[in-house]
């Protein structure tokens, strides 16, 4: 019983994460700043840096660590 509370905290916070932001200026604010951290000039940092951006403007972080990952040529 307390894994299954566990399973079923981590799906509520996963389903939360994907449906936070969802709104087109959420989205778009997620995908400016994943091209944003993308591009930014320090190894490793990106990730870290998109993390941090999500929770502070209260994005779809999903997205933005896929608009993140797109970018990574272009770094």
């Amino acid at each position: 019983p307390m894994i299954m509370n566990y399973a079923r905290r981590a799906q509520e916070l996963l389903i939360e994460q994907l449906k936070k932001g969802t709104t087109p200026h959420g989205l778009a604010l997620s995908c400016a700043l994943g091209v944003l951290c993308g591009t930014f000039p320090i190894l490793g940092l990106c990730t870290v840096l998109s993390l941090f951006l999500s929770f502070f403007f209260e994005v779809n972080q999903p997205a933005l660590q896929i608009v993140n990952q797109l970018m990574w040529p272009l770094h």
